[in-house]
Parts: C-alpha cells; structure tokens; sequence
C-alpha cells in the first residue's frame, strides 16, 4: 500500500517567510512507518521531520552545484602549484621524515 503526504513547507525567501504546500504521492508504507517513527524518536510532527528532510536536500545540491563550479578553478591552482615546484610537491614533514629514514 502506498500513501500521499502532504508538505507544509516554511520556505525564507528573502527574510520573508511564506508557506509552500506540496504533495507526495505514493509513498510507500515502509517509508512511511520510518518517517513517522523518526518524528515520534525526536517528539516532532512529521510535517517537521519531512520540512527538515528537503532542506537537507537542498543543501547537498547546492553545495554540489558550488563544489561543481569551483572545481575547473581548483584544478587550475593544482596546476599552478605543481608548475611552481617542478611537478614535486613535499612538505616539510616529507623532508624531515626522508631525511630520519636515510640516517
């Protein structure tokens, strides 16, 4: 058997708070039980724990989204570093514990 749910979801747009509702069908029964179980563990509703859930979401893909587009600025730097140092990057630790090996 499979469920509907329906969200009401807080979202801050612009430090302005306004009430999205959105609806989940079919969710499955199991899903369903974890979900209320995981509201009744943390003494919430459910509306809360599927609220915190999607902003959990959006944060990964943002944070994805980011991480995507500093990525080519990132490796350019690698670059960089590795031009500076001849293709050979050590630390200082590196150095010390090379030099304590060859004693």
């Amino acid at each position: 058997m499979h469920y509907d749910i329906t969200i009401d979801a807080i979202m801050m747009a612009s430090g302005v708070g306004a009430v999205s509702q959105l609806t989940v069908r079919d969710v499955p029964e199991n899903v369903l039980a974890d979900l209320r179980d995981e509201a009744a563990d943390r003494h919430t509703s459910l509306n809360a724990i599927l609220c915190a859930a999607l902003e959990d979401y959006a944060g990964r893909r943002r944070r994805l989204r980011m991480m995507r587009e500093l990525l080519p600025a990132m490796e350019a730097l690698s670059h960089e570093i590795l031009a500076a140092h001849r293709g050979v990057l050590t630390s200082e630790s590196a150095s010390l514990l090379r030099e304590d090996r060859e004693r």
